[in-house]
């Protein structure tokens, strides 16, 4: 029976290692196959323009990215929508670029970044409690080295804004959470009174409730309050 069930195991996996390599090797061959046209696909605009849309979209990205570890019914957006801008950046940003296999590379590079980093962190995220770290320290790592050929100011400049999320962030929010005031009941319920009940078929007060007056004989409920005007 556990030789079976072990049997039984190593297809499943065997059977998904083989569905992921086919996912990926169509990735790649669409991404091959339409980089000649992305290349072309913004000929007759502006490179100005092309600069500050893709920075528009990418800063879209980043406000509108679910980067939570787990997917929740109470996102009111999908978090579809800042993988699509991030995508659609990366084409205007490619169309920019010498040759098709400068194209081809950028593309294969945004699928990674946009669409397979994420899966990957969220499903190390539920399964490993430890990969988050390491994560965030492999990204850190890597962008430092990115950067390095251009400035040490951008490198300064990214890690300022990476502790200030990191850590700065967090510990503030939890700084407020103290000066956090919440209401708790029980409170009274309210009740309807007619003139025909009495206030007792309604059940004896609660306490700390008082009995609220009876209403008026001489007003008949549903009547008009209004004094009536003369002619």
């Amino acid at each position: 029976m556990l030789s079976g069930r072990s049997s039984a195991g190593s297809t499943r996996s065997a059977h998904g290692q083989a569905s992921t390599a086919k996912s990926v090797i169509i990735l790649v061959a669409v991404v091959l196959a339409l980089s000649p046209i992305l290349k072309t696909l913004t000929m007759d605009i502006s490179s100005d323009s092309i600069w500050a849309l893709a920075t528009l979209l990418f800063v879209g990205h980043l406000l509108l990215s679910d980067y939570r570890a787990t997917r929740s019914a109470a996102l009111t957006f999908p978090g579809s929508i800042g993988t699509n801008l991030a995508i659609f950046a990366s084409v205007l940003l490619a169309s920019r670029l010498a040759s098709t296999m400068h194209v081809f590379s950028l593309m294969l590079l945004a699928a990674l970044a946009f669409i397979v980093a994420p899966w990957l962190r969220r499903r190390l995220s539920v399964d490993k409690s430890r990969a988050t770290p390491i994560m965030a320290a492999t990204t850190i790592t890597t962008a430092v080295l990115v950067y390095w050929p251009i400035s040490l100011a951008t490198i300064v400049g990214f890690l300022v804004v990476a502790v200030m999320l990191s850590f700065c962030t967090p510990a503030w929010l939890q700084h407020l959470h103290r000066f956090k005031s919440t209401l708790h009941g029980p409170w009274d319920q309210a009740v309807v009174l007619l003139d025909d009940e009495d206030v007792s078929d309604w059940g004896p007060p609660r306490p700390g409730m008082s009995t609220p007056p009876p209403l008026p004989s001489d007003l008949d409920v549903g009547s008009d309050p209004r004094p009536c005007m003369s002619e």
